[in-house]
């Protein structure tokens, strides 16, 4: 458990209820990540949800490398090499792994750390058992969470218009 009021500070967390800031707090834990750590990659399974603390995270898509050649690509098993691509950088008070928190847990994409990061891991599977007995504050998650991804969608749409311009 962390101190709720580290919780407090993030605008994320605000019109949460004090009692909620305390079940997050309880669900909660802080680590210290290395530069190059990879938290999860398209495809994972995730049970914790991040609120960046100090340090910048990547988030990146796997895509074809247009750098490899014929030679390089695994061709007994049908696949192309990969790279990341980093599509958002997040900063402090950043939220990120909210797909823990929707069904099928799924990612579709990774988060990469580009610097020495200080997190704060919420337990998702804890969290969300508190749902349902109080489904007005997984309501107001739910909200949170749309609102962090209309925010990534906004992001990435602007990303796609830059690069559709530098073709």
């Amino acid at each position: 458990m962390i101190s709720p009021e580290k919780i407090r500070k993030y605008p994320f967390f605000s019109g949460f209820s004090f009692p909620q800031i305390e079940k997050i707090a309880k669900f909660s834990q802080e680590l210290d990540i290395e530069e190059g750590f990879l938290f999860f990659q398209d495809g994972d399974q995730l049970d914790h949800m991040y609120v960046l603390e100090e340090g910048l995270v990547d988030i990146c898509l796997d895509i074809p490398d247009p750098d490899m050649t014929e030679d390089d690509v695994e061709t007994i098993a049908g696949e192309y090499a990969n790279k990341m691509l980093s599509v958002a950088g997040l900063k402090k008070g950043d939220i990120f792994g909210w797909t823990s928190l929707i069904p099928p847990y799924f990612t579709s994409a990774g988060a990469l750390a580009h610097t020495n990061c200080k997190v704060i891991a919420i337990d998702a599977r804890r969290l969300e058992n508190y749902f349902q007995g109080d489904w007005q504050f997984g309501y107001k998650m739910a909200i949170k969470i749309a609102q962090v991804i209309r925010e990534r969608v906004r992001g990435l749409r602007l990303e796609s218009i830059n690069w559709n311009s530098e073709c």
